[in-house]
């Protein structure tokens, strides 16, 4: 962040009409120094500079948001909308809109927003991550955790991806979500603790929970900037340490304009999440054992055909191809595929020659 204000600073001093340096440097405002008033007036010259840029009206949504200010004018939504309306085929602005309508306790449009990015680019998983945290804030548990099934498999899994499928599935899930974030930043992996602390508070530990949080203060973690209006921070809001660190970082513990508003529990009592059709089947791409590239063609016309006589079977519900051939070579376990795209059974395999003499496990 220093190094980013550094640079915004070189960039107006040539050039004094630069609208995203000011941008940029009411980021560092906002997420770095946690000063919500100088990174207002920093967005308020980056509109005048630059008032057709979406991400000029992304940030100052943002930044709205952090400061509750969701009132008459409904300013937090208004530049969600313009940013929308600047870049509309753009899925990250909507996604920071689907996150600026969960802060707002607008959940039905955060969904909305959400899916509407997912519909840009179904295999992004951050916007499927995005889109499963809006189902789930709004109480849609099956429809959160089928989009954040898509997400597990396509990312690494990432963190907030992790976090927010343990709180889908709930119960001994979430506890082990918050165990495995929490080893994770033992092991130095990027795993923010703002993120541990979230994870042990929809697990119900909330001295843990207050623990990590007060590690992220110490070591000025972005996402604390917005931590009095997002919903990720409400299973913390009644613990006095939370309400003691954002003192201490000049933050309010909730926005003052949402507090006459609805908070719902929505990391509680969710109701269970659909099963699977008994009769659905994915068959994964079958493994190339020989490593040469006619042996992969055999595999891959394996896979083809099985996947093809299968398809007739009028009482089972098998997964296209062009969806199963996305997971070639996938590491994820087996349970967490089936889960990602509905089905009840996984079939995986690989192929092997020796000579004349042809080996198939599945």
């Amino acid at each position: 962040m220093p190094k980013a204000r550094a640079a915004a600073e070189r960039a107006l001093a040539i050039d004094s009409n630069l609208g995203l340096a000011e941008v940029v440097l009411g980021e560092v405002a906002q997420f770095f120094d946690y000063d919500l008033t100088a990174a207002a007036r920093h967005s308020e010259r980056a509109i005048a500079l630059d008032p057709n840029n979406h991400y000029v009206h992304q940030g100052l949504g943002f930044l709205h948001a952090a400061r509750g200010q969701f009132g008459p004018a409904v300013q937090a939504v208004q530049a969600v909308k313009q940013a929308c309306a600047i870049d509309p085929l753009n899925r990250t602005v909507y996604g920071y809109g689907a996150i600026v309508h969960m802060a707002a306790r607008t959940p039905e449009e955060a969904v909305r927003l959400a899916d509407q990015a997912v519909d840009l680019d179904p295999h992004y998983w951050d916007s499927l991550r995005l889109a499963g945290w809006a189902h789930l804030f709004l109480g849609d548990r099956p429809g959160a955790v089928s989009r954040l099934d898509r997400a597990l498999v396509l990312s690494q899994p990432h963190p907030f991806v992790t976090l927010i499928h343990g709180t889908a599935l709930g119960g001994e899930a979430a506890r082990k979500a918050a165990a495995d974030l929490s080893d994770r930043h033992a092991k130095g992996e990027p795993v923010h603790a703002f993120a541990v602390a979230i994870s042990f508070a929809v697990a119900g530990n909330l001295e843990l929970a207050v623990q990590w949080f007060e590690r992220a203060a110490e070591g000025r973690e972005f996402w604390l900037a917005i931590a009095g209006a997002s919903p990720d921070f409400d299973p913390l809001r009644g613990h006095p340490r939370f309400k003691a660190v954002c003192r201490r970082l000049g933050l309010p513990a909730l926005a003052l304009e949402i507090l006459a508003r609805p908070r719902p529990r929505w990391w509680e009592s969710i109701p269970a999440a659909a099963e699977a059709p008994e009769r659905s089947i994915v068959v994964l791409p079958f493994e190339n054992a020989n490593r040469d590239l006619e042996n992969a063609y055999f595999a891959d016309g394996l896979t083809d055909e099985l996947i093809s006589d299968l398809s007739k079977l009028q009482a089972l519900r098998v997964i296209a191809r062009t969806s199963s051939n996305r997971l070639k070579g996938t590491a994820k376990d087996l349970s967490t595929i089936g889960r990602g795209l509905g089905v009840r059974h996984v079939l995986s395999g690989a192929v092997r020659r020796a000579g004349d003499a042809l080996r198939i496990t599945a």
